[in-house]
């Protein structure tokens, strides 16, 4: 009885997901994939990472303009190679992608088993099918979203862009600003740590991402989110340092995680989890504005031969920002 149900939830799930406004679905990603698979949505360049690049809007940024969000809250890489692997099998002419990653990169190593229904995008609608039997998954989100519709009601996403922001809430940030950055809200840390050391595993699925993109002729930019200034502090550094230093191994990226100017006000934060828009747009004006901006702080390109000196800096400049100040 109980594998009747499950399947009739997921063949219902089937069915409406098309019909329900998509800030109720429980998966996004396939039902954006979807569209660019059945030429809905006519994008070549991708935008991947963890929902906190969701702050990098097409539609705000001239260079980023004609990109797409395939972004996966609390994702990894072996998210992201997997994507790219699915889009050129469907013969996508990806042209570039830009990959945030961080400590969720190596902690998670992959989205917990729970959440693959909610997240992956699947081939065949058996593979659908079987996780709902396997993880014996509740209500689908979408059903409780279809009739509680007040719960979404100031979020909005834009088809185009795959971009989903909160409606009005930047603008109440700017006429409120200190009270924002004394909000509580900060004073929380994210849970996002599961535990595990899988800095090997998210190196070697980047060093794939690498190799595939070399070999389809990709554009491929890789760079630091910048994590809250409170979740750094709170970061194995043996483990994030190692991290680095792999990665400039692999490939040259762009870091703006560390202890500087911006992730260190509240400002410009929503928590302590996402960056704001605005933060999205320096980090694309550093990306794609290389020639203009001198090394700097925020955004300090990385190589393998400067990783060292880099991780060295970073680790000076935690440890002057954790000295009291003078009176």
């Amino acid at each position: 009885m109980m594998i009747v149900v499950y399947l009739l939830l997921a063949m219902l799930y089937m069915y409406m997901k098309k019909r329900i406004p998509i800030e109720y679905l429980p998966n996004s990603t396939m039902v954006k994939l979807e569209a660019i698979f059945s030429g809905e949505v006519k994008k070549t360049s991708f935008i991947m990472g963890s929902s906190r690049v969701g702050a990098l809007h097409p539609k705000r940024n001239k260079w980023i303009e004609e990109y797409y969000l395939l972004n996966v809250a609390s994702s990894a890489p072996c998210i992201y190679l997997r994507h790219i692997k699915w889009l050129l099998y469907k013969h996508v002419a990806i042209k570039n992608i830009l990959i945030g990653v961080d400590n969720i990169s190596y902690l998670s190593g992959t989205t917990p088993v729970i959440t693959y229904v909610r997240k992956m995008p699947y081939a065949y609608l058996i593979d659908y099918y079987r996780e709902y039997l396997l993880f014996q998954i509740k209500l689908p989100e979408a059903l409780i979203g279809f009739f509680l519709s007040k719960a979404g009601k100031n979020i909005h996403y834009d088809k185009d862009t795959g971009a989903r922001t909160e409606v009005g809430q930047d603008e109440w940030i700017e006429k409120h600003q200190q009270q924002h950055r004394c909000s509580p809200d900060f004073e929380k840390l994210p849970k996002i740590n599961y535990g595990a050391d899988k800095v090997d595993l998210a190196i070697s699925d980047i060093k794939d991402i690498v190799d595939i993109c070399r070999e389809n002729n990709i554009h491929l930019t890789i760079f630091i989110n910048p994590m809250h200034g409170k979740v750094y502090r709170h970061l194995d550094k043996s483990k994030h340092y190692r991290f680095l230093k792999k990665l400039a191994g692999v490939t040259d990226f762009y870091d703006f995680s560390g202890v500087n100017h911006i992730t260190t006000d509240n400002y410009y934060y929503y928590e302590t989890n996402h960056y704001r828009p605005l933060v999205g747009d320096m980090i694309v004006k550093r990306l794609f504005e290389k020639e203009k901006i001198k090394q700097t702080d925020f955004g300090f390109y990385c190589t393998s031969k400067n990783i060292n000196a880099h991780v060295n800096s970073l680790r000076k400049s935690e440890s002057k920002a954790s000295q009291p100040q003078a009176q």
